[in-house]
C-alpha cells in the first residue's frame, strides 16, 4: 500500500495512537470545510461539512497498511454514518491531498436540520468558533502540549 494520508479532525486527535501503522505527521489546514461541534447536535464527537471558504485546523496522519485504514473506516461508521472524501490540505506551506471523514448525504440532511433547530446566537456560535478545539483544551490538555500549533488562530494569509 502506498502511504495513504488522512486529516485526524475529531475523537481521531487523540485516539491516533490507539492504532498500528499511523505515523502523526503534525498539524494541518483542512480548506472548504467547516468543522462543527455542538453539545444540542452531536454530544460527544464533531463533523464536518463543506463550505467553501472556511478552513480548520486538524491532524494529519499517515497510514500505512490497508488493514489500519479499514479499522479505522469501521470506526468512523463507514459506509452508513460516513464517507472517506479527498481534500486538500496545507501542511508545511505545501499542497497536500488526503482523505477525510464526511458524514453520508442522509447523515449531512439530519445534522443541517439539527443545526437548524439550534437558537441563532448559538447557531452563529457553531460557524465562527472552534466549539471542539475548547473541548480538547479542557478534556485532553496533554494535547496542548504535544500539538500547541492545533490551538493557535490560523493565520490570515
Amino acid at each position: 500500500m502506498q502511504k495513504t494520508l488522512l486529516v485526524g479532525y475529531g475523537t481521531l486527535i487523540y485516539k491516533a495512537y490507539h492504532y498500528k501503522g499511523i505515523k502523526k505527521l503534525g498539524i494541518c489546514i483542512v480548506n472548504n470545510y467547516v468543522r462543527i461541534f455542538h453539545e444540542k447536535i452531536c454530544t460527544w464527537y464533531p463533523f464536518v461539512l463543506p463550505k467553501k471558504g472556511h478552513k480548520f485546523k486538524g491532524l494529519l496522519l499517515e497510514i500505512f497498511n490497508e488493514y489500519t485504514l479499514a479499522e479505522i473506516d469501521r470506526y468512523e461508521g463507514v459506509p452508513d454514518l460516513y464517507t472517506r472524501e479527498k481534500c486538500v490540505v496545507n501542511f508545511n506551506g505545501k499542497l497536500l491531498t488526503a482523505w477525510i471523514y464526511v458524514p453520508t448525504t442522509e447523515k449531512q440532511k439530519e445534522l443541517k436540520n439539527n443545526i437548524n433547530m439550534v437558537i441563532e446566537t448559538e447557531r452563529k456560535k457553531i460557524f465562527q468558533e472552534d466549539l471542539w478545539l475548547k473541548y480538547l483544551a479542557r478534556n485532553y490538555p496533554q494535547l496542548k502540549k504535544e500539538f500547541p500549533e492545533l490551538f493557535q488562530p490560523i493565520k490570515i494569509q
